[in-house]
């Protein structure tokens, strides 16, 4: 072992990791604690043993309607309670969950499908017109839309439909399509066989993200990663007990709201608050009212809870972990954020932590104790985190910045359909193991510390989410009216950052407001909603690398140059 490499807290006490599916681990847990309450979502608590009830009634659904053993079934929807029991009712019959953002644009759906070749999808009412033509041309066989409010409690349900049901249109009745309660009920009939084993290194999730080149691809997970990413955050939180509360906002398309927010929490035996709307009056009602134990947030959300006056007079003595991942959180605002908690008379402070969707989410995070300015903390148990000269396996030395690079239970198996980019970021190194690239800079300290400094690939992250320019930029150049654009990310004291579009347009057309108009509707049509340039500018040419690439890094000096001038 070199001694610039850092292992993981508590690294003498080797973790026993799970052999079994993500299903069986809940399951398990189910059967110790059955009256514990697993999800708790507006108005309404679904104890563990109702939750596993209802998750083999989806799966007998699942067989049901043809999904077989390594079927891969997306799943479309916001943090409610069809979309968690969906997930474990496709792991138990062994097939894959293809998880994909709600906010999602149809191309990037079709994308989805297709690379995933879904056999079957699971979304909600209000998503049905996104979902309609690929019913209408084949490319999905199956659809099965829920209503939000199906599983609200009595007080909730007519609250809802007032305020945002009555605006969702009915789904017609057709071949393709059914409704959940239907869908389960279907299910009842059948009497069939499940996979007599499952294996702890079969693919179980995938999630989509920009890797390391900023092209998108899906990431194959294993059982294993995220079994193992329960028994870490377990072991370095002493505090959390069967019962313990967590706040899970954060959607299962995301590796932090599905590995930290949903499975290490029900696999311990906590209890899930399910928060489909993420806005920050929703996020601190949601304190108020609930008092989690647990909160998983990211940069931004910190910054306008700080704002917001619903806490002003909250006790969050109730809290007993506040952790902050997703970008990079400035020292400020932690010591900010650590002040306002104090003055709430809670006894926590913010834990950073930092990883990436190859290894699901947090793979490093800060000590409950001894944490230090800047510091991302150190590795989770039996996880490991070397720091190489960019481009090569050679280590640097302490305080050198290098590439990040991963190596433990929760690196993933794979990109899906992409052998060429999968030993691209897993690499064996001297020491004969495998680690994953990161793409990120950083450094170590002497004492196993980890530094996150930037990235080293070109993203933006706005609101925790992966903004990926290449991508913008690939949309926007197959725009009728565009001949070239550059897309960067400009810093904000609410989101992180927000997208900025510099267009070229082609000859036969003028700049106007009427053509950014166009140009925007363009992008609602094919682009995620937190990817949509905030602002559009024209320019009449860039300046170009001497390999005939737009120098991104000029356009980032213009802007930095305007903002100094003010």
């Amino acid at each position: 072992m070199s001694g610039k490499t850092s292992n993981g807290q508590n690294k003498k006490n080797k973790l026993k990791h799970l052999n079994k599916s993500m299903y069986s681990a809940v399951f398990d847990i189910s059967s110790k604690y059955p009256g514990n309450t697993a999800l708790e979502y507006s108005g309404r608590n679904i104890s563990f043993k109702e939750f596993a009830g209802l998750v083999i009634k989806c799966s007998a659904a699942l067989k049901f309607f043809g999904v077989k053993q390594n079927d891969r079934v997306t799943i479309c929807m916001p943090n409610i309670p069809q979309a968690v029991i969906a997930l474990y009712a496709v792991n138990k019959i062994g097939a894959v969950a293809n998880l994909i953002h709600p906010m999602s644009s149809e191309n990037e759906i079709e994308f989805y499908l297709k690379d995933s070749s879904s056999a079957m999808c699971l979304t909600m009412n209000e998503y049905y017109p996104k979902f309609k033509s690929f019913i209408d041309n084949g490319t999905l066989p199956m659809l099965i839309t829920a209503d939000a409010s199906q599983m609200m409690g009595i007080m909730q349900k007519p609250v809802y439909h007032f305020k945002e049901g009555r605006y969702i249109d009915d789904i017609p009745l057709r071949n393709g399509v059914t409704e959940w309660e239907d869908f389960l009920k279907a299910g009842e009939s059948y009497k069939g066989d499940y996979p007599e084993k499952i294996k702890s290194d079969d693919i179980a999730v995938i999630l989509y993200s920009g890797g390391t080149t900023g092209q998108i691809k899906g990431i194959g997970l294993t059982n294993r990663n995220f079994n193992s990413l329960a028994k870490q955050f377990h072991e370095v939180n002493t505090a959390f007990a069967p019962g313990d509360k967590t706040l899970s906002a954060m959607g299962l398309s995301h590796g932090y709201g599905l590995g930290i927010g949903i499975h290490s929490v029900l696999a311990l035996g906590g209890r899930c608050i399910l928060l489909p709307d993420n806005s920050t009056n929703s996020f601190a009602r949601c304190i108020k009212r609930s008092k989690p134990n647990y909160i998983a947030a990211v940069p931004s959300l910190l910054d306008r809870l700080l704002r917001t006056p619903l806490l002003d007079s909250v006790n969050l003595r109730f809290l007993k972990g506040v952790f902050c991942s997703g970008d990079k959180l400035p020292l400020e605002l932690k010591k900010r954020f650590d002040f306002f908690l104090s003055e709430r008379y809670s006894n926590v402070t913010v834990r950073e932590g930092y990883g990436t969707t190859e290894c699901i989410t947090i793979s490093c995070l800060s000590p409950e104790k001894e944490q230090r300015d800047g510091s991302i903390g150190k590795p989770l148990p039996d996880t490991r985190y070397a720091i190489v000269k960019t481009g090569t396996t050679d280590e640097c030395v302490y305080g050198e910045f290098g590439e990040i690079c991963i190596s433990g239970p929760t690196v993933m198996k794979c990109y899906i359909n992409n052998p060429v980019e999968t030993a691209d970021i897993l690499r064996i190194h001297p020491d004969g193991r495998t680690w994953l690239h990161t793409g990120d800079l950083g450094k170590t300290d002497s004492d196993g510390y980890i530094y996150f400094d930037q990235r080293i690939k070109r993203i933006i992250i706005t609101n925790g989410y992966n903004v990926y320019p290449t991508q913008i930029e690939s949309v926007l150049n197959k725009c009728r009216y565009i001949e070239l654009s550059c897309v960067i990310g400009l810093p904000d004291s609410k989101e992180g950052q927000w997208v900025k579009a510099f267009v070229q347009l082609k000859k036969n057309f003028e700049k106007s407001d009427d053509m950014i108009e166009r140009i925007l509707l363009y992008c609602k049509q094919n682009m995620s909603d937190y990817a949509i340039p905030k602002e559009i500018e024209f320019v009449d040419s860039f300046p170009m690398t001497f390999t005939g690439r737009i120098a991104y890094k000029e356009m980032m000096k213009l802007e930095q140059q305007r903002a100094e001038e003010g």
